[in-house]
């Protein structure tokens, strides 16, 4: 028993570890979309501009959704490993 409640732990370490390292490399992924040629500062949302700087903040959007996923992916595993650790007491 004790054997399972290591393994489930050392599992949820791993995967945070994973996570974590795959949350740094997507943080450098996000662009700074005000320094692009087609910004227009006069715009409410570039967003719906045509050409890279829409692309920009398409990408920005989905970096964000990611990290949300990510976060719900971390919490998902803690719970089942806490419920497992739970049923083995």
């Amino acid at each position: 028993m004790s054997n399972e409640i290591t393994a489930v732990i050392s599992l949820f370490i791993g995967v945070s570890i994973l996570l974590g390292v795959g949350m740094m490399i997507m943080s450098n992924s996000v662009s700074d979309c005000t320094q692009m040629d087609n910004y227009d500062s006069s715009l409410a949302d570039n967003a719906q501009t045509n050409g890279w700087v829409s692309t920009c903040f398409d990408n920005n959007s989905s970096v964000q959704v990611a990290f949300g996923l990510m976060t719900l992916v971390v919490l998902i595993i803690a719970a089942a490993a806490i419920l497992f650790i739970i049923r083995m007491l």
